[in-house]
């Protein structure tokens, strides 16, 4: 599993959605779909709402940890522990007992200099900047070498994301920039 993470409004949904039409398998984040339903809400009551995310997340993401193929994750376990430092709230315990051995990559989104509001980021552009240097620390608390994706077109990125993971074998036209 490669892991695509980034501050709120950086363009991993967008990125993701390439990914996906392109035939790749994307296990979508969790934490979109519980402000969605709109009873356990982060501005409302960030402990329970990380807690719910991250119950969530670890379900969507068991029936792949044993999977050969190569798919991508909207955001992973840790990103709810940098979630929980970054609000200044002790991460739970679990934390530290969850594995990153099924995750074999992380591609950190940039931010891209404009901040879209909607009905589910209720951050800003500072918030972003702040979260993506903790989500940084984690991932490399934890392991893994960041490879930041810098902000450029859609193309560009899912160019950049492809070349960072794969060998021309992933999607030969599309990183030598044919669609």
């Amino acid at each position: 599993m490669i892991v695509i993470t980034g501050g709120p409004s950086v363009g991993k949904s967008t990125l993701l959605n390439e990914l996906r039409k392109i035939g790749f398998t994307v296990v979508s984040e969790q934490a979109t779909e519980v402000i969605k339903e709109g009873k356990i809400l982060p501005w409302e009551n960030r402990d329970a709402f990380q807690r719910e995310v991250l119950r969530r997340q670890i379900e969507a993401e068991a029936p792949f940890h044993n999977s050969k193929q190569t798919l991508f994750v909207d955001r992973c376990v840790f990103d709810g522990e940098s979630y929980y430092q970054c609000g200044g709230i002790e991460p739970p315990s679990v934390f530290q007992e969850l594995s990153a051995m099924q995750y074999s990559k992380v591609l950190l989104l940039e931010p891209l200099g404009v901040f879209v509001h909607d009905r589910i980021r209720f951050e800003d552009m500072e918030f972003t900047v702040r979260i993506i240097q903790v989500l940084r620390d984690v991932y490399y608390e934890k392991g893994f070498d960041v490879n930041s994706i810098p902000a450029e077109t859609k193309t560009r990125r899912m160019q950049l994301a492809l070349s960072s993971i794969c060998e021309p074998l992933c999607a030969p036209s599309f990183v030598a920039g044919r669609k």
